[in-house]
């Protein structure tokens, strides 16, 4: 049998023993508890990319978009304007043969008629010709309108794309700080 000295000693040392155990065991489950605050941590800034990712693809899907209807559009001013340039051409033709020819008005040709049909049907000609001008002035207006639309209608796509530029470097930072804070967590 041991003496007595010994025996304290050893229920000292199991004391001790039992006291360190107790505490590494409060340091582990602190220490599980902050992995577990890590983990849960690491999942929702995963979540997080995960929605930033979809985001981001769905910015740049409407970018192209955006970017193919400027296309578009683009070539529908570069129509437009062509069409008005032709309109113009007219325009300025009729003008300068109404003022190389501005000794014989409307008003001459009517009555310089011989007769009651010759009088309709030189009524009907002006007529047709003063309608022509009417058509080819409001064709012209309407030409411009349309440029000037078709104008606008640019500068609004533009600036559309401008914005999912914007929209998609703002998500794409925001991408980049979720995966440094992940990767932060995970070191």
């Amino acid at each position: 049998a041991a003496p007595p000295g010994d025996r304290a000693r050893a229920r000292e040392k199991i004391a001790a023993a039992k006291k360190q155990k107790a505490t590494l065991n409060d340091q582990i489950a602190t220490l599980d508890g902050k992995l577990t605050a890590i983990d849960d941590e690491l999942a929702r800034l995963g979540d997080q990319i995960g929605v930033v990712e979809q985001k981001l693809t769905t910015t740049r899907a409407k970018l192209k978009i955006l970017q193919e209807q400027l296309r578009l559009k683009r070539l529908e001013l570069q129509a437009a304007e062509q069409e008005l340039t032709l309109e113009q051409g007219d325009f300025e033709t009729r003008v300068v043969i109404a003022y190389k020819t501005d000794d014989l008005t409307y008003v001459d040709v009517v009555l310089a008629s011989t007769s009651f049909e010759d009088l309709a049907s030189r009524m009907s000609v002006v007529r047709d010709l003063i309608g022509g001008n009417n058509e080819l002035v409001g064709g012209l207006e309407t030409t411009r309108d349309k440029v000037a639309h078709e104008k606008q209608t640019i500068a609004e796509k533009e600036n559309g794309v401008h914005k999912a530029v914007n929209n998609l470097q703002a998500q794409s930072d925001q991408l980049a700080a979720l995966r440094a804070a992940q990767a932060a967590q995970q070191a």
